[in-house]
């Protein structure tokens, strides 16, 4: 869990520890091999997930969360969207590099 949590930014920890734990509260635990960011969210690789329909939710709720980290800062946690040109990643307004900020937000700060 801390070398999942340490792999990410902090506005995703949440979104880590809630898949970790929810994984590993199945009978028999489901391992996460992986956590990683692309294409500006999150990514999760498991094991030990079998094809019987309760593991299926498990993948369901892995989509779910990865697709959560697409709308989601990964700096602070609030609201986001996916930004940038070549490295795609999710940030909040107040969180964006100047060059992927909205035109009317960078109108904001210069006033």
């Amino acid at each position: 869990r801390k070398q999942a949590l340490a792999s990410v930014g902090p506005g995703w920890a949440k979104l880590v520890g809630a898949l970790w734990d929810f994984c590993k509260a199945m009978n028999p635990p489901i391992a996460i091999n992986q956590v990683k960011e692309k294409y500006g969210g999150l990514r999760f690789y498991v094991g030990g997930v079998g094809t019987m329909a309760p593991y299926e939710m498990v993948y369901t709720i892995i989509g779910a969360v990865e697709h959560l980290s697409e709308h989601t800062c990964e700096t602070c946690g609030k609201r986001g969207r996916l930004r940038g040109r070549g490295w795609v990643y999710c940030s909040c307004e107040t969180h964006a590099k100047p060059e992927d900020k909205d035109a009317e937000e960078q109108e904001n700060e210069c006033q």
